[in-house]
């Protein structure tokens, strides 16, 4: 510290690609058993507890079905974001419970994937794709014209309009799911 007395450790975590591991190292001033001061450095190897934090991460934020960010990822993101314009484009799939009594919840699934799967091969200019519940999904925009929501948002809209055509037991059927959509300006 600045009195010449030894402080508190400097702790980082680095990843050292040559031999594939993550480090702690923890750097710090100590007095020695015979009172000198003297210069400590340690390395720990973290990276089995580097890769629990990981996979509990994506436990937390993501899907597991899905495979996409959650509501929990999606309010996080909200926070940390820097931009003033932030929009969501939020549509809710009205009528899955409907397809689940049906067809099964293996075709609903399917249609969601289905439906995931188109959104995700559109070439809109979202930041994130989260699926906040069962049968409801956001698009994240930072920076995005509101225009330029709405028209994808009517896109979106459009799309909905069509039947989605599932395989159904060796069977092409074809759905029709209500939507609801809206665009939100995003202010925390």
């Amino acid at each position: 510290d600045d009195t010449g007395r030894p402080g508190e450790p400097y702790v980082w975590e680095n990843y050292n690609p040559r031999l594939k591991v993550w480090l702690r190292c923890t750097n710090q001033a100590i007095y020695w058993v015979d009172g000198r001061l003297a210069h400590m450095v340690t390395y720990q190897d973290v990276t089995a507890e580097r890769t629990m934090r990981d996979e509990l991460a994506k436990l937390a934020y993501y899907d597991k079905q899905m495979s996409l960010p959650n509501n929990l990822k999606m309010q996080h993101d909200l926070r940390e974001a820097c931009e003033k314009q932030r929009r969501l484009l939020c549509f809710d799939i009205g009528s899955l419970r409907r397809v689940n009594d049906v067809y099964g919840r293996e075709t609903g699934d399917r249609l969601l994937e289905l439906i995931v799967d188109w959104v995700q091969q559109q070439r809109y200019e979202y930041d994130d794709f989260y699926r906040i519940d069962g049968d409801e999904f956001c698009l994240y925009f930072t920076g995005a014209r509101q225009q330029r929501v709405l028209e994808i948002a009517n896109e979106v809209m459009a799309r909905f309009q069509e039947a989605w055509v599932l395989e159904i037991q060796e069977q092409y059927v074809s759905v029709l799911c209500g939507i609801y959509v809206a665009v939100v300006d995003v202010d925390i």
